[in-house]
């Protein structure tokens, strides 16, 4: 399984198989690729998995991918029992005609006291040239996750996170600016960026409950 996480215009990959004392890495690196045009999406992930999928070469073309928040749309909105009606008002909003052509959204409710759902816009380009770029070199995308969430998806099938009370996933970036997912009882409570200078946490932005 080759798993590959975007970061800007650098790709990291790591390729593991099973084993009896759980996943063996058996490869990793970083390629480095920038995407040229909005045009040439397609392309683009198709000379880079062709190059990844080269470089590991080993048997069945199987993969996962997470992207680089900067090309995601996140928001947040009220959604008393998950209702379907308030997300869709939220939404039509918070759009306009060129986001609701361009975006596919996916839903998740957050901790049952906050009653709101995340919101995650994927850009139909990125959905459609993947489609293409599988279906062309004859692989599989197994799943499509976003930075930190990937993380999070991590940590609760190797480290067994999901059985702690709760557990904060940290992802820190360039320029001092990180990303923090904050998980109690299994439910998704906040997910915020913080800046560190000078000895100083400051938060630059917030998603969720900011009083836990």
């Amino acid at each position: 399984m080759l798993g590959v996480a975007q970061s800007g215009n650098t790709y990291h990959y790591l390729n593991w198989v099973p084993s009896e004392r759980g996943p063996l890495v058996t490869n990793y690196g970083t390629i480095n690729k920038e995407i040229e045009s909005p045009e040439d999406l397609e392309q683009h992930y198709t000379d880079l998995f062709r190059e990844l999928f080269n470089v590991e070469n080993n048997g069945d073309p199987i993969c996962t991918l997470s992207l680089d928040r900067t090309h995601i749309f996140f928001s947040t909105c009220f959604a008393e029992n998950n209702s379907k009606e308030l997300i869709d008002w939220h939404l039509a909003q918070s759009q306009d005609e060129h986001s609701k052509e361009a975006l596919e959204f996916y839903h998740y409710p957050m901790a049952e006291g906050i009653q709101k759902m995340l919101n995650i816009g994927l850009p139909k380009a990125i959905r459609d040239s993947l489609h293409s770029t599988m279906k062309i070199l004859q692989s599989k995308l197994n799943s499509l996750g976003v930075g930190i969430f990937s993380a999070e998806t991590g940590a609760r099938q190797w480290f067994k996170a999901h059985q702690l009370e709760s557990y904060l996933i940290w992802k820190m970036g360039r320029k001092k600016t990180d990303e923090l997912l904050f998980i109690k009882q299994g439910e998704l409570i906040s997910y915020f960026g913080i800046n560190r200078t000078g000895g100083k946490v400051k938060l630059v932005w917030q998603l969720g409950d900011n009083q836990s």
